[in-house]
């Protein structure tokens, strides 16, 4: 004979059997979700919270209504949005930075600098579908980086500033089809290769000279990041 405690357990083990079973694959569904979205929100701040130590800024854009937004904190909403801008102007982009940076699928403008920037850095960005504007500063990059960079062809923008291109490294932008406004400071093109990308790229207005010194303010975009 059955106890009253047994014979409640009993009853609400016979409640859980009879849960539909859609019910219990919508609730599975709902629980996976929740945790695939969590990971990805802590994968995203603990990118940006990478790329703020080493001196770089973070703008991205929280899909939620305006009284939401204005309700959470400016610096959080990266985090639980999209990452839209990386940029980094006054410090150099570190070699732990383009490991995070080319997980951002949501990417689209982004500054990056000094000798770190190397062919095997910009080779980790190959990923960002979304990315509209490139700005490179004094890099380290050669032919193979822009090799690279010919992947990116969602590029309207592209500024490049590096002392070892030549004029095999320009052929790779002619894949850039969406490009816009082109500008390279290189020391290496010949003016026979310098002309004849303005002649196949003549849409996107290249502008091509031997001023590679680690001016970071040529042609910067006035970008609205607030």
């Amino acid at each position: 004979m059955l106890i009253p405690e047994q014979r409640n357990i009993e009853k609400r083990m016979d409640k859980r059997r009879h849960i539909p079973v859609s019910l219990q694959m919508c609730l599975i569904a709902i629980t996976v979700g929740v945790v695939v979205m969590a990971s990805d929100v802590y994968r995203r701040q603990s990118a940006i919270r990478l790329i703020n130590r080493a001196g770089g800024k973070v703008h991205g854009e929280f899909p939620g209504p305006m009284w939401l937004k204005g309700m959470l904190h400016r610096n959080r909403l990266s985090g639980l949005g999209e990452v839209r801008t990386v940029t980094f102007l006054a410090v150099d982009t570190p070699r732990e930075a383009f490991d995070v940076i080319g997980r951002l699928p949501t990417l689209e403008r982004l500054v990056i600098a000094g000798p770190e920037v190397t062919d095997a850095a910009v080779g980790k960005l190959q990923g960002l579908g979304r990315l509209r504007l490139l700005f490179i500063y004094d890099s380290n990059i050669t032919d193979v980086g822009l090799a690279h960079l010919s992947s990116l062809t969602s590029l309207e923008q592209l500024h490049v500033s590096a002392s070892d291109v030549t004029d095999s490294g320009l052929m790779h932008l002619r894949k850039l089809s969406r490009l816009t406004a082109l500008e390279l400071h290189t020391p290496r093109v010949s003016k026979e290769a310098s002309d004849r990308l303005k002649i196949d790229m003549a849409r996107a207005s290249p502008s091509i000279n031997d001023d590679w010194s680690g001016n970071r303010s040529f042609a910067f975009p006035e970008w609205d990041l607030h």
